[in-house]
């Protein structure tokens, strides 16, 4: 037997499951399992910021919305290629795409400029306020001190 693998899989089905289908429920579940780590690792889905439990749901819903627009943007991207023969998926990774994905999904998102550029165009950014008006004072009627 040189050469041949042996795979054992402990369930707690019942017997009339097939191997087979057995087999492929736990590809899937294999499946999953990488995608949760790829999102802990790629988006810091491993560590949890928040304290207050709604603020912790939004921060958790946001990087679950960013994981799932990455994935429909690859296989948007996917599809459109598709046509040119250009993808290969023996030298592709999914982690690089993911995070590439996910890094064009925040630059989209958050400010262009960094804080430093931001204070040095202060001067301009502050005259973009109101002019100044031009107020009469007003007295008090019948005020005594």
């Amino acid at each position: 037997m040189a050469g041949s693998a042996v795979l054992f899989v402990w369930t707690s089905l019942p017997q009339q499951f097939e191997p087979d289908l057995i087999l492929k429920t736990y590809r899937l579940r294999w499946q999953i399992e990488l995608a949760f780590k790829r999102m802990k690792s790629i988006l810091g889905f491993g560590h949890l910021p928040k304290k207050d439990p709604a603020s912790a749901r939004a921060w958790l819903h946001g990087k679950l919305f960013v994981s799932l627009l990455a994935e429909h943007l690859i296989a948007f991207a996917d599809k459109l290629c598709a046509g040119q023969g250009k993808l290969s998926r023996e030298r592709r990774s999914r982690w690089r795409e993911v995070g590439f994905m996910a890094h064009e999904i925040s630059s989209s998102v958050l400010p262009r400029t960094d804080l430093a550029s931001t204070l040095d165009q202060w001067t301009e950014i502050a005259r973009l306020g109101e002019a100044r008006r031009s107020r009469t004072r007003q007295m008090l009627p019948n005020c005594t001190h």
